[in-house]
This record gives C-alpha cells, sequence and structure tokens, in this order.
C-alpha cells in the first residue's frame, strides 16, 4: 500500500521505491498506489483566478509534511511501469478535501456528469499494480 506518499518524497528518486517494492513484493503480490493530481481542474481555475496551487515553502522548513512534487496520471504512471510494474487498473476519483479551497463550487455548477472520467476532472490518482 503506496498512498498520499510520492509526493512527500525528497532525499530518493521515486524509481528506488519502486524498485525496492518490486523487490520485496510477492510474485503475486499488488502494489496498491495513490496520489494527488497536479492537473486537476481545480488547480486551473484556482491559476486561473490568480490564486497559488502550492502552500508557501517556509511554512514547512524542517519538515516531512510538504508536498516536494506533484504529478499527472501519465508521470505517475511512467514511473511504476518504467521500474517493473503492470497496471491492472489505473484511474482517477475525487476526493473533495483535494479540490482547491473556493474552486469545489464553480467546478461541479461547471461539470456535465457525462464527462466525468476525464483525467482534467479527477484529483486523486489511483491504481493497483502488479509484478512483471
Amino acid at each position: 500500500m503506496f498512498t498520499e506518499v510520492l509526493e512527500h518524497i525528497a532525499i530518493t528518486s521515486p524509481s528506488l521505491i519502486f524498485q525496492e517494492f518490486r523487490r520485496v513484493l510477492k510474485p503475486q503480490g499488488i502494489l496498491r498506489f495513490s496520489t494527488r493530481n497536479v492537473c486537476n481542474i481545480s488547480n486551473i481555475f484556482a491559476l486561473a483566478m490568480g490564486l497559488k496551487v502550492f502552500w508557501q515553502p517556509e511554512i514547512f522548513y524542517g519538515s516531512t509534511d510538504r508536498h516536494n512534487r506533484e504529478y499527472t496520471p501519465r508521470k505517475s504512471l511512467d514511473i511504476i511501469t518504467s521500474n517493473g510494474f503492470t497496471p491492472l487498473d489505473f484511474y482517477g476519483i475525487n476526493d473533495h478535501a483535494n479540490w482547491r479551497f473556493g474552486t469545489a463550487e464553480a467546478i461541479y455548477r461547471f461539470l456535465p456528469t457525462n464527462v466525468l472520467r476525464h483525467s482534467l476532472l479527477r484529483n486523486t490518482i489511483i491504481g493497483a499494480f502488479s509484478r512483471m
């Protein structure tokens, strides 16, 4: 289980972490993964309104609680598959806590329900992977 951690990694390459997961995972084991989707429409709305999408770095000095990098669905999939995993399922969900403050209402007013599968409209990336 590797959920909501990838974006916090700062002391090593994420590739090394996935290589280690592959090494220790049993042959029939499954890696479950999630991370925030940096290219979600909430961030796009916030940027269009002139708002910041990241907190000020100085509030996190000395902390490992900050996001050191956020990922797009394509980049997170590329990192995992290039390190020996095959996707069993890979998609996005909407975790309402991951919409930027002040943007959720506008997003839900704007979005027709028939397009909600697009990755821009999903703020959390989720997947299940097997070893190759």
